[in-house]
């Protein structure tokens, strides 16, 4: 009776040895890094390889005559110009759209086209919205579709120049639109010119 219970004793003790010697090995191989070292790790440590080598001195800041240079004078000023002429146009076409329409009879004597007429469109402002919904749709999605494509074929420089240059005579023939006939005309007109400006901006 005494010798089966030191052999079930010894049994299980050694069971339990074998289970925490292999968590062990579990858990080291666990701790393991993934990829081995390529070279052997240098005798000395980090902190006396940085008490040895000398530290860079600290590069002076830039000054303004530096940063602003020719280059960055361009930028600023094209950049300057493009938001406010965008933002000025913006804000005025709603206030053309929104003004009464003139009456174009012969009889009104404010009304001598090509040059001498004060009417806008007489739209409402939910009809204002629906158009600007529209143009900010297209805006984007000539931003995201157009734009890449033209700027890696023909480059910024070149896309931005022809915007340049085709900005102004957007501008010039937008209050035109209020002497054609009808509101359809009229509005297809007007958004076919916020179209192209908005293609010109988002270049």
């Amino acid at each position: 009776m005494g010798l089966r219970l030191k052999y079930y004793t010894k049994h299980a003790v050694r069971k339990v040895k074998g289970k925490f010697s292999l968590t062990n090995d579990q858990d080291d191989t666990e701790r393991e890094p993934l990829l081995k070292p390529q070279f052997a790790p240098s005798s000395g440590s980090d902190e006396e390889s940085a008490n040895t080598t000398p530290p860079k001195p600290a590069l002076p800041p830039p000054s303004f005559r530096e940063v602003l240079n020719y280059q960055t004078i361009i930028n600023l000023v094209v950049y300057t110009l493009l938001a406010l002429h965008n933002i000025a146009f913006d804000q005025l076409i709603p206030i053309f759209m929104h003004h009464p329409v003139q009456d174009h009879s012969v009889d009104n004597p404010d009304f001598q086209p090509p040059l001498k007429f004060a009417g806008g469109f007489g739209l409402d402002s939910g009809r204002i919205g629906f158009i600007f919904t529209l143009y900010g749709i297209s805006g984007m999605l000539v931003q995201f579709l157009v734009f890449p494509p033209v700027a890696r074929k023909y480059g910024v420089v070149k896309c931005l120049r022809v915007c340049a240059i085709c900005m102004p005579v957007i501008y010039f023939f937008v209050p035109f639109a209020a002497l054609l006939p009808d509101r359809t005309s009229q509005e297809v007109a007007i958004f076919a010119l916020m179209i192209i400006k908005g293609c010109c901006m988002s270049h």
